[in-house]
């Protein structure tokens, strides 16, 4: 029987009838040598990837990272050793410098990636970007150099390999200018931030977002860059202090669905303590490869500047755990909560790993004006239990892929103070060195608070205002002389006692108040003869009204079909209501005399 062997197989053979006759333990040194048995895993693979990715950027060029072009650490080259920056150019013309990191990042949980950078001590250009491309991209090659930040193509020259995202922080404006080989833009755009899509050689990289110049309205925020001889910059030959120019950038991308939705945000001083939105969040063209790897570029051309970076956080868009809060009315079941009525709150932590994760713990300080309702904690078993304020919860287990969900009441105080309109609530937990807050909105990016609407405390949104006339001239016309009486009615409706509410009227111009007319059902009346104002303080119980007539003479001065109109406002805590006219007519009427006579008609 004739064998055949396939082409190209004749070493292996020849390899395998040698090693043969060789004894068991030389055989495997051998087969290891030859990378023929387990061959070393490539790095990312054997390294793995760990949320989350802090790199100062302080020391030594970090393990994983590399460099090239004019790209440098001046951790004792210029800066003190340890407290340097990655420097991706030097203030000289037509320099580019990159460093990227070649260890897959997963991104089905998004990512958010904040850093510092700076750019100073030039004639303001060109910019420098972060970027993201492929994960499985094998051979790195940076982008073109000048408008194109290191990141798109130029004509003749390829952009980023595997290229998905490139954020520009564009001090000249060409990233944004769909020339050179560049595709789409408005233009030139000076001091601006933009973002470049996925694109492979010199196809793709096409503008996506941007910002206008961010010196100009509707902006107004200060420069990206601090050149030389610009404000307290300096000349160039030392950094700009951090109390002057600091500069730090947050991207978020976040997976929706099977797309991927990115934002951008900076702080523009070290002192901010919210980030200023930039734009999105937008849409990407393509969704995000299953990894993505990242770095920073930055050029200069006639122009130039110091292009630096610092402080490197990467981290998942959404955690390991995440926990959502909800609450409801456990007296009604409804939506909103009176005095008296308790909440029941549901806690859910989830787990978005496949691994079980133990040893989470769970506090919550009580909303305002609650109580905690005994014995009404509950948790999964094993958990240790503490209800008081805070509540607590330790020794959670949340399974792989599942949640462990937590329950509380706690029952609205009665009475509840004047102006209260919500209670507002949020919960911490605890694991391993991580902390994260609830979520009381899912469909707002962020933790926020869980929020219930209270309806308690006074109301006096039916206030009303009659007015009535005394023909003393008997000529069946208002007429000067006449006098006119208002009556009020302060009804609260609210299941609230309104300790002090405080009624003011500015009495019509074209009339004179009639000293001592007030009539209350109590409380005190004044009379403020300078402003013509009437101010009235009164109580009104729930359930109750309180009640004030006073009366106005007609002036002389008044011409035929005058208007006579009045309206009073009502004050309880932080809430003012008008009073009204007509309750069957929508919205606050005044009280109006239309027709007014002179004289006898």
């Amino acid at each position: 029987m004739r064998h055949t062997r396939k082409a190209g197989s004749t070493a292996a053979v020849g390899v395998q009838m040698w090693v043969a006759a060789v004894r068991p333990s030389v055989l495997l040194v051998l087969l290891i040598l030859l990378g023929l048995l387990c061959p070393p895993a490539p790095v990312a693979a054997q390294s793995g990837f760990t949320f989350p990715l802090t790199v100062p950027f302080t020391g030594t060029l970090p393990t994983g990272w590399t460099r090239g072009g004019s790209a440098a650490m001046t951790s004792g080259a210029g800066d003190p050793l340890n407290n340097g920056w990655l420097r991706l150019t030097t203030n000289a013309t037509s320099q580019a410098g990159y460093a990227y990191y070649n260890t897959p990042i997963p991104t089905d949980r998004g990512l958010v990636v904040t850093f510092d950078y700076g750019a100073w001590g030039g004639t303001g250009a060109d910019g420098l970007t972060f970027f993201l491309f492929d994960g499985a991209t094998k051979t790195f090659n940076v982008g073109a150099s000048g408008g194109s930040l290191g990141y798109a193509q130029k004509t003749g020259i390829s952009g980023l390999s595997g290229g998905y995202l490139g954020l520009g922080l564009d001090e000249f404006g060409n990233y944004s200018n769909p020339n050179e080989g560049r595709i789409g833009g408005p233009g030139q755009v000076r001091q601006a931030v933009a973002v470049r899509g996925p694109g492979a050689a010199t196809a793709g990289y096409v503008y996506l977002a941007g910002t206008t110049d961010l010196t100009k309205s509707p902006w107004l925020l200060p420069r990206l860059d601090c050149p030389k001889n610009f404000g307290s910059c300096g000349v160039g030959t030392a950094r700009p202090s951090a109390s002057y120019y600091t500069r730090k950038v947050q991207i978020t991308v976040t997976p929706v669905g099977a797309a991927y939705q990115v934002a951008v945000a900076m702080k523009f001083s070290d002192t901010a303590t919210t980030w200023t939105p930039l734009f999105g969040p937008f849409t990407m063209p393509t969704s995000a490869p299953g990894t993505l790897k990242m770095g920073f570029a930055a050029s200069t051309g006639g122009s130039t500047n110091y292009h630096e970076i610092r402080n490197l956080v990467v981290t998942q868009q959404v955690a390991d755990l995440t926990a959502t809060k909800a609450v409801q009315n456990a007296t009604t079941g409804g939506g909103s909560v009176a005095p008296g009525d308790e909440l029941l709150y549901t806690v859910a932590i989830n787990n978005r790993t496949s691994a079980a994760i133990n040893s989470v713990s769970f506090s919550d300080t009580l909303p305002a004006n609650t109580t905690y309702v005994a014995n009404s904690l509950s948790a999964p078993s094993g958990a240790s239990l503490n209800g008081t304020n805070p509540i607590s919860i330790t020794n959670i287990t949340v399974p792989g892929n599942g949640q462990a969900t937590l329950t509380f009441k706690v029952r609205v105080d009665n009475p509840i103070p004047v102006g209260v309109t919500q209670i507002s609530n949020q919960g911490a937990f605890i694991y391993g060195g991580t902390t994260g807050l609830t979520d009381g909105d899912t469909q707002t990016d962020g933790s926020q608070a869980t929020l219930i609407a209270v309806t308690a405390g006074p109301n006096f949104d039916t206030s009303t205002k009659t007015v009535a006339y005394e023909d003393l001239d008997g000529n069946n016309a208002v007429s000067p002389g006449d006098r006119l009486t208002y009556r009020v009615v302060l009804p609260n409706t609210g299941n609230q006692n309104s300790p002090t509410t405080a009624f003011a009227d500015p009495l019509p111009s074209n009339t004179t108040y009639v000293a001592g007319s007030a009539n209350t059902s109590g409380g005190t009346v004044s009379y403020n003869s300078t402003t013509k104002t009437l101010n009235w303080t009164t109580s009104v119980n729930a359930g109750s009204q309180a009640t004030l007539e006073f009366k106005v003479t007609v002036n002389n001065g008044v011409q035929i079909r005058d208007i006579i109109s009045n309206q009073g406002t009502t004050t309880y805590g932080s809430t003012s209501v008008l009073t009204d006219a007509d309750l069957a007519t929508p919205g606050k009427q005044p009280a109006v005399v239309v027709w007014v006579v002179a004289s006898p008609d």
